[in-house]
């Protein structure tokens, strides 16, 4: 009895490593692209703007789910990529208001409709997918009241901020509807 009980301790120990090692990597991995977005920010003198970039998409992105990268080096380069979308969208939308609103009217539209969005390799249970949906619609909701208090007291760096997470979290959920469209015609 003693002997198994010290093989599941060594078995625990085991595990417990490599959940430490995987949470260590994955948290290195999200303080890099914090890094990279803060080092764009202050590049392109939009540092507020890239900070309330990457809060508001981190904290939609979670529960809207959208496109998922089938390895971590594409993931990496998804989101850097998705970054400078977001840097040239804070550009376009200090030079066209009236296109932010539209943006932010359909990225709320597409929440509302698709969200979440589940990667086919692991799917949501039903319970999930309720909860994913309301804490995705709440936060969404928060990030809208957030653009039309910045709208109104015309601080435009924040309202600009918000606009570029919401057309990257749009392209994200766009591109992952269609790429399980495509996966359920393959099947």
């Amino acid at each position: 009895m003693r002997n198994d009980s010290i093989a599941i301790l060594d078995t625990l120990s085991i595990e417990s490593k490599i959940l430490v090692r995987f949470g260590l990597k994955q948290a290195s991995l999200l303080i890099a692209f914090y890094l990279l977005c803060i080092g764009i920010g202050i590049l392109t003198g939009k540092t507020l703007e890239m900070a309330v970039f990457m809060l508001a998409t981190y904290s939609i992105r979670i529960y809207v789910g959208g496109f998922h990268a089938n390895s971590k080096m594409n993931c990496l380069f998804i989101s850097v990529a998705l970054v400078f979308m977001g840097v040239v969208t804070l550009n376009v939308s200090n030079r066209f208001p009236i296109l932010s609103v539209g943006v932010v009217i359909v990225t709320v539209l597409l929440i509302f409709k698709l969200a979440p969005i589940q990667d086919w390799h692991k799917p949501l249970s039903t319970n999930e997918r309720i909860v994913f949906s309301r804490r995705s619609r709440s936060i969404t909701l928060f990030w809208l009241f957030i653009y039309i208090l910045s709208l109104i007291s015309e601080f435009t760096k924040i309202s600009n901020g918000v606009v570029a997470s919401f057309f990257v979290i749009s392209l994200v959920l766009l591109a992952g509807f269609i790429k399980n469209q495509i996966v359920s015609i393959k099947k």
